[in-house]
């Protein structure tokens, strides 16, 4: 290689000198090197203003030119990546040149989804990163991949399962009722979210609970193998371009495109072992512990609810005191229960296995490229009955058939299978909350039933003896959903003239939906719904005619479709007049969105029978049928807009630059009112750039760019569950008139409108030493008006309940993205980056009177007027009373004790009137980030990501839990137990209180009964304390990967393109306050599941 270099040099120097034999000449040599010192390879270096030829740098970065001999002459050094460096030569006969590196971030291309803008034209607020640098093999789709990667975005996770899908909020919170998530674009297409049924009253259907988080989000059947970089619009100036969809923000997708040269086949897959929970991370007793607690309990005399025992060592005890066990029986029982110490976990939990897998093919010549793709991914959640399988396919040809006319086609296709569990069992809650000696088979390897406490208070049939086994459950109980989607785009675009050109986009996206919720006749939640036990009664007896299911199981569908048709024509022109650019932009658009849905559910199911339903006619099946408990809800629903959208961008020489969007859209979603049928989006955005100033020359040794960033606009939303118009819900026939009855769903308002918010950005960019050091800070504020609430109107309206627009929310925050690179050499390149998230929520005016109970407060979702939305209140802790033990709270005065008819009484309970809850906290985090960190040495990369979250807090796993339940054989409780009061002073080093029983209460003297006013008891309000609430600050290891791409010497040799192979262990640990005792902060106590641990390998081969 370095004898073709400087024969080529030699040549380049024979060939030139023929045309400078006339003038004096002379030699000049030297080096070229990149910022790191190390030697720059086929840099071209020639005289500025010659069109002889130059010279091109060796191997060691050495050049050799023959230059003028002439004052005035100056090198011009130029090389792919570096800035061009100009060098006067003046009586030099050695130069030694230093390239700077372009800004790659400068140069970088923003995907908007409606047009493609260079940074250096763009002064929005706009993050965008490549799916190379945040991909998680373990993970099924973009969305789960997204936390700590963006500034200004915060991603929640909701559950370990395989379709979970995680909580994305972009620059807070910014509708009361409406949509919160941000708007999906994949490759320029709007997507929905998959659907599911609306009743008429704006609610989900039955299924929806359940279905929830089968389904998915609008991009859950995107393959991210496919996936070329995601972009994050969050100003108006950004966002604005989407009118009344985007004010939650806009994520956009763009997917890989064919390149120039020979056909390349791809293969990418990935194998991940998901750990399971274990007992050995929660801080839960072991079946020991628990008979321990029960000794306790009995020495003490307590009493229980359940009167008869079945379960644990209560029960083994009253058998021995029935003397139907003798003392070495019942010792050896004991012994056996304890050394049994039953595993929910590894019961109703594996250690689950991830497969994706994705061949492409790509390639093309200069004119036109093509890229397609096959994937599946089969991923098994850690719960044995979970599994999500999705198969995709993706086709994509792009095509200049003349200079002039350009013609782009693509198709994505999708088919998902995801399996869960009931609603009615969670095996993460059941594992955690049920206790450990209980066993889940009897001696003779036979599934043990027993009977569940909440079988005693809801069962109206005197003989009912329900029983219940997990495993049972589990396998006579599901959920499933089936989704299909299919993605069609078609571009054409022509050069008009001289920068004018014509644009015409459609696209169709079908999405079906299939949901299905069952639970078989000998399914313990069967058992319920019946009364008794299936196939206890007789035909035909009154208890058989009580019950509204005797016979069959329940069988719930819901099948919906959503077909949308875009069409979208833009009209532009950009052209650089001596250093002003100027570029245009006009858009008409159509987009109509059809959903038709159906769901009901079905009592009688009987799959044995080939799927037959064939429900019984009881009294109270008739009952319910005549009240429409089984009518089926249809949903047929049509959402047209038609827009118009103008877009300007004007940059003098890079230094001045200025971005204004408007947009208009009408919709049959808004009001019938003319004046608020086409109020506009829009936006104006400038930016400044200093350092491409002359006075700021002086320090561009250090300061490479520093930018100044302002945008104002206003962005809209759209609650897509609400309407303007009156809507009746037709309702079944009724019996006595035979007249189909309705009622009022939606009461008229032809003044409703969309949401709006109005958006302010100051941002600053900026970078050091040659980019070493990059930064983007931004300051915003988001004002929020006209969101949709609640109004109570008069009863004699015949509906109580009018959406308005009265509601004001406002968000304001500053984000902080950094990336640092302090080490880069020939071999070796260290890169830090930073993100970091501040957002400050609170609700301004709710005009809402239904929503703020002392229920509501205590969840966190209250609408409470001058604070953050999600903040939660607790019932004030004073302390563990002194002789009893028990927890005793702060009345709204401030007293712990309160006289009442002459007599004193501690506060261990309180009238409803005497409360005054007290904020605790926001649940969502205002503050959140994340770390990234890349090292490279020659071929190995080694990557580490970091997530954290501060400033939120949330409460801890209930001690009480259910007043006439807690402790209870069938349950297991946290050890925090075993730090429990015992004895007077125990209460100066715990606040975990004495047992109790049903009689505690009582027996203490309590305030007496009041009529028409709520008496709270302690145990009620300890759990929704301040003493359970705790900081869910975290620092999570997100993951940590090392890679090997093998060199280009050894793919020749093996014949083969790209071959890079990898190890990744996702969320290996996280450290919070140790009062979460193993549980995730981030999830609280009331996840569907852990998120698990995991760890991959993953294989790159290109041929």
């Amino acid at each position: 290689m370095r004898k073709y270099l400087q024969l080529l040099s030699i040549v380049v120097l024979l060939l030139s000198s023929s045309q400078v034999m006339a003038q004096k000449v002379r030699v000049v040599t030297g080096h070229v090197y990149d910022p790191g010192k190390e030697a720059l390879v086929g840099v071209t270096v020639a005289v500025k203003g010659s069109t002889s030829g130059g010279a091109i740098t060796d191997e060691n970065g050495r050049y050799m030119i023959l230059v003028p001999n002439e004052n005035g002459t100056v090198i011009v050094f130029s090389s792919i990546g570096f800035e061009k460096k100009e060098v006067a030569v003046g009586d030099k006969k050695v130069i030694e040149v230093t390239m700077t590196e372009k800004s790659a971030y400068l140069d970088e291309v923003v995907v908007t989804g409606y047009q493609n803008v260079n940074r250096r034209e763009l002064a929005s607020a706009v993050s965008q990163i490549e799916m190379d640098e945040i991909k998680l093999s373990d993970k099924f789709s973009i969305d789960q991949m997204l936390a700590g990667q963006v500034a200004g975005m915060s991603v929640t996770t909701t559950g370990g399962g395989p379709s979970a899908t995680p909580k994305i909020r972009i620059r807070g919170t910014s509708s009361l009722y409406g949509n919160t998530a941000p708007l999906w674009v994949l490759d320029g297409i709007i997507l929905d979210d998959n659907s599911v049924n609306w009743d008429a009253s704006g609610n989900l259907d039955p299924l929806a609970e359940d279905a929830q988080y089968l389904v998915g989000n609008a991009i859950a059947g995107v393959n991210p193998n496919d996936i070329e970089s995601i972009t994050v619009l969050k100003d108006a100036s950004a966002t604005a371009i989407y009118g009344v969809q985007a004010a939650n923000g806009v994520i956009v997708v763009t997917t890989k495109k064919g390149r120039n040269g020979p056909a390349q086949v791809t293969y990418n897959g990935s194998v991940s072992i998901n750990q399971r929970e274990n007992y050995r991370r929660l801080y839960l007793m072991d079946a020991g512990e628990r008979v321990q607690l029960s000794k306790d309990l009995l020495d003490s005399r307590l009493s229980y609810t359940r009167k008869d025992f079945n379960l644990g060592y209560e029960m083994l005890k009253a058998q021995y005191d029935a003397k139907k066990l003798t003392r070495s029986q019942f010792d050896a029982a004991v012994t056996e229960m304890i050394d049994r110490n039953t595993d929910w976990f590894d019961l109703l939990f594996r250690n689950a296995v991830t497969q994706n897998h994705t061949l492409s093919l790509s390639g093309g010549n200069e004119s036109t490229t093509y890229y397609s793709s096959v994937g599946a991914s089969i991923s098994q959640g850690t719960a044995r009955e979970e599994v999500s399988k999705r198969y995709t396919a993706t086709l994509k040809v792009n095509s200049w058939i003349s200079p002039k006319v350009y013609i782009g086609f693509q198709l994505n296709g999708s088919i998902t299978d995801n399996q869960g569990y009931h609603s009615s069992f969670n095996p993460d809650s059941y594992a955690r909350e049920t206790a450990r000696t209980i066993p889940a088979y009897n001696a003779d390897g036979s599934l043990f039933f027993y009977r569940p406490y909440e079988s005693f208070s809801t069962s109206n049939m005197a003989n009912q003896t329900y029983a219940f086994n997990a495993l049972h459950e589990s396998q006579t109980t599901g959920n499933y959903a089936d989704l299909a989607s299919l993605t069609g785009l078609m571009n054409f675009v022509w050069k008009i003239y001289d920068g004018l050109r014509y644009e015409m986009t459609g696209s169709y996206v079908y999405n079906a939906t299939k949901t299905t919720t069952w639970a078989q006749e000998d399914s313990y939640y069967v058992n319920q719904l019946r009364g008794y036990v299936f196939d206890e009664l007789e035909f035909g007896s009154s208890f058989w005619n009580e019950s509204v299911i005797p016979q069959g199981g329940v069988l719930s569908k819901s099948e919906a479709t959503k077909t949308t048709l875009d069409i979208r024509n833009t009209l532009s022109y950009s052209k650089d007049f001596k250093g002003h650019l100027v570029s245009a932009l006009a858009t008409s658009e159509i987009r109509s969105v059809i959903t038709d849905g159906f769901s009901g559910t079905h009592y009688g199911w009987m799959p044995e029978r080939g799927q037959v339903i064939s429900p019984s006619y009881t009294d109270a099946y008739i009952v319910d049928l005549k009240n429409g408990a089984f009518t089926p809800v249809i949903t047929d629903n049509r959402a047209n807009t038609v827009s118009w959208i103008f877009s300007g961008i004007y940059s003098y020489k890079d230094k001045y630059t200025l971005n204004a969007n408007v947009r208009m859209d009408g919709s049959n979603q808004f009001g019938e009112n003319p004046k608020y049928r086409f109020l506009p989006i829009w936006s104006v955005a400038g930016k400044y750039a200093l350092t491409n100033e002359a006075f700021m020359k002086p320090y561009e040794d250090w300061l490479s760019y520093l930018a100044l960033r302002l945008s104002y606009g206003i962005q809209g939303n759209v609650d897509k569950g609400t309407s303007p118009d009156l809507v009746m819900q037709i309702g079944s026939i009724d019996s006595n008139t035979g007249m189909a009855t309705s009622t009022v769903a939606y009461w008229p308002n032809e003044d409703l409108r969309w949401e709006k918010t109005t958006q302010y950005n100051v941002g600053l960019d900026f970078s050091f030493l040659l980019d070493r050091i990059t930064a983007t800070v931004d300051f915003y504020k988001k004002v929020g008006t006209d969101m949709i609430v609640n109004k109570t109107i008069s009863a004699v309206n015949g509906y109580t309940i009018r959406k308005i627009n009265g509601g004001n929310v406002n968000n304001s925050g500053v984000e902080l993205a950094v990336k640092f690179t302090p080490l880069q050499t020939k071999d070796m390149r260290l890169v830090i980056g930073f993100v970091h998230s501040y957002n400050k929520n609170e609700l301004i005016k709710a005009n809402d009177e239904t929503n703020n109970t002392r229920e509501n407060m205590l969840s966190g979702s209250a609408l409470i007027e001058g604070e953050a939305l999600g903040t939660i209140y607790s019932y004030p802790f004073a302390g563990l009373d002194h002789e009893t033990g028990l927890p005793v709270f702060y009345d709204k005065k401030g007293n712990t004790s309160a006289t009442w008819l002459s007599k004193t009484y501690k506060n261990y309970t309180l009238y409803e009137d005497e409360i005054e809850l007290v904020k605790s906290g926001v649940v969502s985090p205002p503050h959140t980030g994340g770390i990234n960190l890349e090292y490279r040495w020659k071929e190995w990369i080694l990557r580490g990501s970091f997530t954290y979250s501060l400033g939120a807090v949330n409460r801890l796993p209930f001690i009480y839990g259910d007043y006439d339940s807690v402790f209870d054989p069938e349950k297991n409780v946290t050890r925090e137990i075993l730090n429990r009061w015992r004895e007077p002073g125990d209460e100066l080093h715990t606040n975990i209180p004495a047992l109790y029983d049903d009689n505690t209460y009582t027996n203490l003297g309590i305030r007496p009964m009041r009529a028409n006013v709520d008496h709270i008891y302690g145990t009620s309000m300890y759990d929704y304390s301040t003493a359970r609430v705790c900081s869910t600050n975290n620092l999570r290891l997100r993951s940590l990967s090392l890679s090997y791409i093998f060199n280009k010497k050894v793919l020749k040799k093996m014949h083969l393109s790209n071959f890079q192979i990898s190890a990744q262990a996702n969320n290996l640990f996280i450290i919070a306050d140790k009062r979460w005792h193993g549980f995730d902060p981030e999830q609280g106590s009331s996840a569907n599941s852990s998120i698990p641990r995991t760890y991959s390998l993953s294989v790159t081969i290109g041929f």
